[in-house]
C-alpha cells in the first residue's frame, strides 16, 4: 500500500513538473514572438540580411600568423590611419590620445608620440597637405552620443590643436576626397530609431573649409568612412546594417553589402586594390571581407586579440600589411571595458591563404 502511495504521489509530482515546464516554454515562446514582433515593428532595420553570400569562418591564433606584429601600450584603440607612402601610423584612441607610431631600426613598429588630444578620439584622417585632422570629444565618454565631438587640425608635430567645427552627436569617421572636401558621420547612436548623416565641408578657394552642411540626409547609424581612390568611391558603414558606397557627385547611397546575422555588426572598413571591402565586426568580435566579385565574406576569428574597431590597408615592401585596432581585450560584444591595448600588423595575404587552403582541403573532399 505504501508503494501505491508512492507512485501516486510521484506521478502527480511529475504531472506538476510537466505543466511547469509547459507554462514556462509557453512563456518563452510568448516573449521571444513578442521580441520579434517588437523589432519587426519598430526596428525592422536590424532584421534586413544578405541573401546569396557564400560564408566561410577562418580560425587562427595570433602566433601562428607569419609575419605579424602586436604594438602594445595603448587603451581602446579606436581608429587607425597608416599614412600613405610613409612608414608612419596614426592610432586615435577613447582615452583620448592619438598615437604615431614608426619603424624601428629592426623593422618593428612602436609609439615614437603620444598626444592627449581630448577625452574621446574617434575618426582620423589626412588632407591633401598632408595635415592631421582628428574627431575629438572634449567630453567624457558618456557624453559622446548627445554633446559629440569636434574635428580638429593636429600639428605636424602632435603637440597642438586647431579647432574646425562644433560639436556634432556621436561623430565617428571622416575622410577626404580628390578634391580636398571633409566628409563626417553624425548620428543619435540609437538602436532602435536610428538617425544619422553623412556630412561634407567644402574646400574653399582660400583654403579653408565651409561649415557642416548634410551631404547624405539619412545614413542610419553611420559609422566608419573611407575613400577607395581606384574606384573614385567613399564607402560608408552602417553599425547595424551593413556597408554602402557613395561618390563626391551623387548623394545617394548605393548598398554594397549587408549583414547575415542578427548579432552582426560593422565598424570601420576600408578596401584593397583588388576591390575586397575589409570590415571589424564589434558584435562577432572578428575581422571580415567581402568579395563583390565573388560574393564571398569570409570571418576570420582571431585567437589572442579581442574585440576590433578599426582597419586599413596600406602596401609595405610589396605586401598588403593589414592594421587592425583592438578595442577591448574581450572578445565579449557586452564587455563595458574599453581596454584594448594596441594595434596589430599582419600581411593580409596570410590570411587570405588561410581561406585559400580551406577551399583547396574542401574541394579535394567533393
Amino acid at each position: 500500500m505504501d508503494v501505491e502511495k508512492y507512485l501516486t504521489k510521484s506521478k502527480a509530482e511529475f504531472g506538476l513538473l510537466i505543466k511547469i515546464l509547459g507554462i514556462i516554454g509557453f512563456s518563452v515562446i510568448l516573449i521571444l514572438l513578442a521580441g520579434y514582433l517588437f523589432i519587426r515593428i519598430r526596428a525592422p532595420h536590424m532584421l534586413e540580411f544578405s541573401k546569396g553570400i557564400v560564408e566561410y569562418q577562418v580560425k587562427i591564433s595570433l602566433n601562428s600568423l607569419d609575419g605579424a606584429q602586436f604594438i602594445k601600450g595603448m587603451n581602446g584603440c579606436e581608429n587607425i590611419l597608416p599614412v600613405k607612402d610613409s612608414s608612419i601610423v596614426f592610432v586615435s584612441c577613447l582615452d583620448g590620445n592619438i598615437h604615431r607610431l614608426d619603424y624601428e631600426h629592426d623593422g618593428h613598429y612602436r609609439i615614437m608620440k603620444s598626444y592627449k588630444a581630448g577625452e574621446v578620439v574617434t575618426g582620423l584622417a589626412i588632407s591633401a597637405d598632408g595635415s592631421l585632422f582628428a574627431a575629438v570629444c572634449d567630453y567624457p565618454i558618456g557624453d559622446w552620443t548627445t554633446k559629440g565631438g569636434k574635428i580638429y587640425r593636429i600639428s605636424s608635430d602632435l603637440s597642438a590643436k586647431e579647432k574646425v567645427t562644433g560639436d556634432y552627436p556621436s561623430m565617428n569617421g571622416i575622410c577626404f576626397d580628390p578634391d580636398d572636401n571633409l566628409y563626417l558621420t553624425t548620428s543619435n547612436f540609437n538602436y532602435f530609431r536610428p538617425e544619422g548623416q553623412v556630412l561634407r565641408m567644402s574646400k574653399t578657394i582660400a583654403g579653408s573649409f565651409s561649415q557642416p552642411e548634410i551631404y547624405i540626409p539619412e545614413a542610419g547609424l553611420a559609422n566608419g568612412l573611407f575613400y577607395d581612390e581606384r574606384q573614385n568611391l567613399i564607402f560608408l558603414s552602417n553599425t547595424l546594417d551593413g556597408i554602402y558606397d557613395f561618390s563626391a557627385s551623387e548623394k545617394s547611397l548605393n548598398e554594397v553589402y549587408l549583414k547575415l546575422k542578427f548579432m552582426e555588426a560593422c565598424d570601420d572598413l576600408c578596401t584593397d586594390i583588388s576591390g575586397n571591402v575589409w570590415m571589424t565586426d564589434p558584435g562577432m568580435s572578428t575581422i571580415k571581407v567581402y568579395n563583390p566579385g565573388t560574393n564571398r565574406l569570409v570571418r576570420f576569428v582571431i585567437d589572442g586579440i579581442g574585440q576590433t574597431s578599426s582597419c586599413r590597408i596600406r602596401s609595405e615592401k610589396g605586401q598588403k600589411m593589414l592594421f587592425i585596432t583592438e578595442l577591448k581585450q574581450s572578445q565579449r560584444p557586452t564587455s563595458g571595458n574599453y581596454d584594448g591595448r594596441g594595434v596589430l600588423v599582419v600581411p593580409a595575404n596570410s590570411l587570405l591563404k588561410l581561406l585559400e587552403s580551406i577551399l583547396i582541403n574542401n574541394n579535394r573532399e567533393q
